[in-house]
């Protein structure tokens, strides 16, 4: 997610922030502070009222990092990569790079989250029980603490996409009917149906038709289409996802490689270049050579970030990526593992060896044409 901010990491884990996430901090704080305390503990100062809706909200996005750190740990188990965890408006996200390899493994993967709200909330009730369940200041935090953790672990068994439910049902399909793709449609359609029976039953509560039995007042059923709407929208989003993933497993390197690409001097101008190489949108790398030996490569990218005032006089020797710094595929490399590799390199062409010879030059532009003609 763009926009995070790195607080630091867990078990090799690094956890991130959201900006999103201090709304949903702030809307919790202001729900128990106005709505919650004040009513629960009324001969309180409005200090102390304040400081335990805070704390309670930083309690209950604890109480989600470790749910969200039970996927990862549990993925990384199973030699599933996860590259971090962030907390945003929703809650939290293990950032798991590739799916799992079986549907038993993606179960167990999933189902962990769950259990691990189920036995705090378990943990916080004893402690409550243990409290005297009183009025008293600590034992209504740890009250709302089993309450909220409980609604945590129910919310995500929702059997729809993003939420822990959603993959719970997929994998039951695939292990069922053994097709990871045909369980990931039929599991995107029971989403996109819960999604749109949402948004029905927020519009119908907020027209109020006749003999319509609900009424949860226009802010929860504005909440309610909202939701909807996200999660038929999220639903749509990841199995168009797993369609676009399962197109990049089936097609390698060679497959959109081009094959002719430019050879440009280490002492040409970015000026130079972009009249002369980078003119056409189609070329969007070239070699640096310099006694007609390879020792860079340049992206389209990065003469453009050149800025126009300075392009005559900046060279592409002082903008290349260095020989030695090149990632290369080879030309039988899977198209998502191409991706991942530039992500990691943060580059946005690599050049493809076949036979242990220079064949070609893999871009991101040509794996997005691919991808925008067949998804």
């Amino acid at each position: 997610m763009r926009n995070n901010l790195t607080v630091g990491s867990i078990f090799g884990v690094p956890i991130g922030i959201n900006y999103s996430w201090f709304l949903t901090l702030g809307l919790i704080t202001l729900f128990l502070g106005l709505q919650i305390f004040p009513l629960m503990l009324p001969n309180e100062a409005p200090a102390v009222q304040w400081g335990l809706s805070l704390a309670t909200a930083f309690a209950f996005f604890a109480s989600v990092l470790v749910h969200e750190m039970a996927h990862a740990l549990v993925a990384r188990a199973f030699k599933v990569p996860v590259s971090g965890i962030t907390l945003f408006v929703l809650g939290g996200v293990a950032q798991i790079e590739r799916e799992a390899r079986s549907a038993a493994a993606e179960f167990t993967i999933t189902v962990v989250g769950p259990l691990m709200s189920f036995l705090l909330a378990a943990l916080f009730f004893v402690i409550w029980v243990a409290t005297g369940s009183s009025d008293s200041t600590g034992s209504i935090v740890w009250e709302w603490l089993w309450l909220i953790n409980l609604a945590v672990g129910v919310i995500n068994l929702a059997p729809a996409s993003p939420f822990d439910g959603g993959r719970l049902l997929r994998s039951a399909l695939w292990g069922l009917t053994g097709n990871f793709q045909t369980a990931s449609r039929i599991a995107g359609w029971f989403g996109q149906g819960l999604g749109y029976a949402l948004v029905i039953i927020g519009l119908a509560s907020l027209a109020q038709f006749p003999g319509w039995p609900i009424d949860a007042g226009p802010l929860l059923e504005l909440w309610l289409i909202l939701i909807g709407l996200f999660i038929e929208n999220s639903a749509r989003n990841s199995y168009q996802q797993v369609m676009i993933n399962d197109l990049l497993a089936s097609r390698t390197a060679a497959d959109v490689m081009a094959r002719e690409y430019e050879l440009i001097e280490s002492d040409v101008s970015v000026e130079q270049v972009m009249e002369q190489v980078f003119a056409e949108d189609a070329q969007s790398f070239a070699f640096v050579t310099e006694n007609s030996h390879v020792v860079g490569l340049l992206s389209r990218a990065a003469a453009r970030a050149v800025a126009d005032d300075e392009r005559p006089q900046t060279t592409v020797e002082s903008i290349m990526t260095p020989a030695r710094d090149v990632r290369v595929v080879n030309s039988d490399d899977h198209l998502y593992d191409v991706l991942v590799s530039m992500d990691e390199a943060t580059v946005s062409a690599m050049p493809v060896i076949e036979g242990g010879k220079l064949a070609g030059v893999v871009s991101s532009d040509q794996i997005d044409r691919l991808v925008n003609g067949r998804s």
